[in-house]
């Protein structure tokens, strides 16, 4: 913005940070100085900016962390709501998807676990959340304990069920089995993920991110 008479030179910048691994959020940098200063730091913010865009991946170098295992968000059209499902990543390239599905707009859902070799090439995929390492000794076990989350009203989260819900009760019940070692809240678990889709939703741009929740 041009200086008042007298005055000083005034630039705001903004910067989306969808990138990181936080919810997103706009980053504010606001300068007033004279002129020779404010050239000095609009160079490098500029810089920095580039640097920071560019390093940014692109769909095609998204991948997943063998023996991962991720909350998938996905679009579901028009709406702003999205379907919640969980994934094990076998392999880079392939794994198991576990999600609660109905066939018809109703309360009717049921567990649907199937091989996937394609998920991030999915037109339908927003983003994944990596919420923990499982070892292929444990694989097995993991199936078991998600074949046996209920499918009804959720009385912890006090919600009926649906996808969403559903993943939520299979979050905490595998963290309490120490399958996860999740430090934080399932609802801001729910949060960051929920945060990842809607950004990459605005953007048109898929994130695989790491979620802050979880110990290594």
């Amino acid at each position: 913005n041009p200086p008042p008479p007298g005055g000083t030179s005034s630039t705001v910048y903004i910067l989306t940070a969808s990138h990181l691994h936080i919810p997103p959020l706009y980053l504010f940098l606001f300068t007033s100085f004279d002129k020779t200063e404010a050239g000095e730091l609009h160079n490098k913010i500029i810089q920095y900016i580039y640097e920071t865009l560019r390093s940014i991946p692109s769909n095609m170098d998204l991948e997943f962390d063998e023996n991962g295992f991720y909350i998938l968000l996905s679009d579901r059209g028009d709406s702003w709501r999205f379907h919640w499902g969980l994934y094990l990543a076998k392999t880079k390239t392939s794994g198991i998807v576990y999600h609660l599905v109905n066939d018809t707009p109703s309360t009717d859902w049921r567990l649907e676990v199937k091989e996937s070799g394609n998920v991030l090439q999915s037109n339908k995929l927003l983003g994944a959340l990596k919420i923990g390492i499982i070892e292929p000794m444990l694989h097995e076990m993991l199936g078991q304990c998600l074949m046996e989350i209920p499918i009804e009203y959720s009385t912890r989260f006090k919600e009926n069920i649906t996808c969403r819900v559903w993943l939520k009760e299979a979050v905490h019940e595998l963290n309490e089995r120490g399958l996860l070692n999740i430090h934080e809240s399932v609802d801001s678990i729910e949060f960051e993920a929920n945060s990842i889709a809607l950004s990459s939703k605005a953007t048109k741009k898929k994130s695989v991110q790491l979620s802050m929740g979880t110990c290594p």
